[in-house]
């Protein structure tokens, strides 16, 4: 995971030899905390926890959907394949390839 340049990117640079594994209580910047799973070299799901009321900015090689509980959040993205979404201090979104 990285979270430099704005924005939290998932798997970035995953090592063909790290084919499966998860990962728990990343901290990233902004305020959020980052648990993922992969399988494949591929995202199986993740969440992420903010901290603080803030807009997270994620960016994925694979299209996912994030869901508040058992609602869609409302996500925004850009040109550049960045997904935006209000964030709720002390709420849990996960992260589900479509």
């Amino acid at each position: 995971m990285q979270s430099h340049g704005g924005y939290i990117e998932l798997l970035p640079a995953l090592p063909r030899s790290w084919s499966a594994g998860h990962v728990r209580g990343l901290c990233a910047r902004g305020g959020f905390v980052v648990d993922m799973e992969w399988r494949e070299n591929r995202l199986v799901a993740a969440c992420i926890e903010a901290k603080v009321d803030a807009v997270c900015r994620l960016r994925t090689a694979q299209a996912v959907v994030v869901l508040c509980g058992d609602e869609l959040a409302a996500v925004e993205r850009n040109e550049r394949g960045i997904m935006a979404f209000a964030a709720r201090g002390g709420s849990a979104y996960a992260i589900q390839p479509r």
